[in-house]
């Protein structure tokens, strides 16, 4: 359909000494074709969108993060225990969350990346250096969102907003049981925090093996109709 519509644009302009009639006649054929390939391509993004409901008390959500040089120091379930789910018509799509980065907290994995395991009072520690050694150099420091802004039959779209910076991550979902589960990657540093996570570094430098890795990976669940 687009190489008809430029053909006919190129004809038109090359014989534009021909009659006002012919001239007209392609300059509304080629109008034609393309709005009815605008009006399919909108109709198809449409039918394409889902409109899951969820079920908010289900909801969950957790980020992995990794150290040492090969990524095996990988730390699971680290979460914010403060957030708020915004959905009033508990659709997943226009669904937000809003997270209270002081409520950092990684105390569901104190794997210490060598087999063994770090002692309780490991995870306080931990949490408060990336609090005071990251979140807090950040020049918006208080809270982190994200708002699914499209769902269709493949990937939930998120924009994740952190220190004044937007990004929209893809996030490829399976549904198993009644139950979406999403994930996607993102690198903390894109959101104009090099400078804090140059100095999170420094402060975790014996505990990181030679290497602290800026990308996270999200995943999120939800039960859904």
């Amino acid at each position: 359909m687009r190489k008809i519509t430029l053909l006919m644009l190129v004809l038109s302009f090359i014989f534009a000494g021909c009659s006002s009639n012919t001239e007209q006649k392609q300059d509304k054929a080629a109008k034609e074709a393309t709005q009815g390939a605008g009006a399919d391509k909108s109709s198809a993004e449409s039918a394409d969108q889902k409109d899951y409901t969820f079920d908010e008390e289900s909801f969950k959500y957790a980020f992995t993060v990794y150290a040492a040089e090969d990524k095996s120091y990988k730390i699971n379930g680290v979460t914010f225990t403060e957030y708020a789910v915004n959905s009033p018509d508990k659709k997943l799509n226009g669904t937000s969350i809003e997270v209270k980065l002081a409520s950092f907290n990684t105390i569901a994995d104190l794997n210490n990346g060598k087999g063994g395991e770090w002692p309780a009072s490991m995870g306080p520690i931990r949490d408060n250096n990336v609090i005071n050694g990251f979140f807090k150099k950040l020049a918006q420091n208080e809270t982190a969102s994200a708002k699914v802004i499209g769902v269709d039959a493949s990937n939930v779209e998120v924009e994740v907003t952190l220190n004044d910076v937007t990004k929209v991550l893809k996030m490829p979902y399976t549904i198993t049981d009644g139950v979406l589960t999403a994930t996607a990657s993102t690198d903390v540093v894109e959101y104009n925090a090099a400078d804090a996570f140059k100095n999170l570094v420094a402060l975790c430098t014996g505990y990181h093996y030679g290497k602290s890795w800026s990308d996270v990976d999200l995943t999120f669940s939800v039960k859904v109709q």
